[in-house]
């Protein structure tokens, strides 16, 4: 059913495989026959992957079921590639069950499994990366409204936050407004310009620093030190 470098398991869930001879290579030695289990996705059925894996040596894996967006937990496999054929949502779900449709249903699985293992041939091995120091540093782009709240709810959960604004100052072009439209009920008054509040609430917390006139690619290849709040 399938030719690789490597050796491959395939499990069907709802699909009827094509017979060998309609694949365009015979079946390679190294390579692990097609598996078929009625639930693949449940415990006997991830079970037996598991031990394909363990006891073949499969390092790729194509699942004929359900969307990759659905048992993620269930399919979180180290150390081997995993793909799916949407044969559940992408097909069954979405055709009609009649004998007059059953042989393009059939043909659409054929097409789906298809895409799925020339994804597969594409993918590596997913290495382990281990343990690793996280980066809790958070930046924000732009200085606007949008900006200037985004950094103040970050801040608040004990997030350090760089803002970088394009301009000289924060505020976007609403900071020039002398007051902005109405947003909230009763919507019959201007509101006052909230730019000048955010900027203060930045201004007084130490977990938000400010770069100011940053452009893309500016200082790339001697990158300033962060040092205090405001960076012009």
């Amino acid at each position: 059913l399938l030719v690789m470098s490597a050796p491959v398991a395939a499990w069907a869930n709802a699909w009827t495989p094509p017979p060998l001879e309609q694949t365009a290579t015979p079946r390679r030695q190294d390579a692990v026959p097609a598996s078929n289990t009625n639930c693949c996705v449940g415990a006997e059925g991830v079970q037996m992957i598991k031990d394909d894996i363990a006891n073949d040596g499969v390092t790729h894996v194509m699942i004929a079921a359900c969307s990759r967006r659905a048992k993620v937990e269930a399919f979180n496999i180290p150390d081997v590639a995993i793909t799916r054929a949407n044969l559940r949502e992408g097909v069954i779900w979405i055709r009609p069950d009649t004998d007059e449709n059953r042989e393009t249903t059939q043909e659409m699985a054929d097409d789906y499994v298809r895409m799925a293992c020339a994804e597969l041939k594409s993918m590596g091995i997913p290495s382990s990366s281990g343990e690793q120091e996280l980066n809790k540093n958070l930046l924000v782009v732009g200085g606007g409204i949008t900006g200037m709240t985004a950094a103040i709810e970050a801040a608040a959960a004990g997030y350090p936050v760089h803002i970088v604004e394009k301009s000289g100052a924060l505020g976007g072009a609403v900071g020039s407004y002398y007051k902005i439209i109405p947003t909230r009920a009763p919507y019959d008054a201007p509101e006052e310009n909230p730019v000048p509040g955010l900027v203060a609430a930045i201004e007084g917390n130490d977990m938000i620093t400010v770069h100011l006139n940053r452009q893309r690619g500016q200082d790339r290849r001697r990158p300033r030190p962060l040092r205090g709040r405001y960076h012009h």
